[in-house]
C-alpha cells in the first residue's frame, strides 16, 4: 500500500509467521516482541496502529506473539517492507 507521507514509497506487511529464513520475528523472544511494541512509530506513514497496541498489557502482547508461534511458517520473502513504489522484486 501506498506510503500515505511519501507517494513515492510504499508499505509492505513483514512476513510474522516463524520461517527461520523469512519470518521477520523469528529470531525475536517474547521480550524483545513485547518491547518493540511499547516503542514508537518507526515508518511515518506505517498503517500499523503502534499506539493502540503500546496500550495493551504485557500479558496480551505476549499472548499475540505466542499465538503468532503458532502459525505454520511460511516461506515468504516480501523484500523490503519500506521501499520505493513497484520497486520490488527486482528486475532480473
Amino acid at each position: 500500500m501506498p506510503d500515505d507521507t511519501d507517494r513515492a514509497m510504499e508499505i509492505v506487511a513483514p512476513n510474522l509467521t516463524p520461517d527461520e529464513r523469512t519470518g521477520v520475528i523469528y529470531t525475536w523472544s517474547e521480550e524483545v516482541f513485547v518491547e518493540r511494541f511499547r516503542g514508537a512509530r518507526v515508518v511515518a506513514g506505517s498503517p500499523m496502529p503502534w499506539e493502540a497496541f503500546a496500550t495493551m498489557s504485557d500479558t496480551d502482547l505476549a499472548a499475540i506473539w505466542r499465538y503468532l508461534r503458532t502459525v505454520p511458517a511460511v516461506e515468504h520473502d516480501v523484500g523490503p517492507t519500506h521501499r520505493p513504489l513497484g520497486s520490488y522484486p527486482p528486475a532480473p
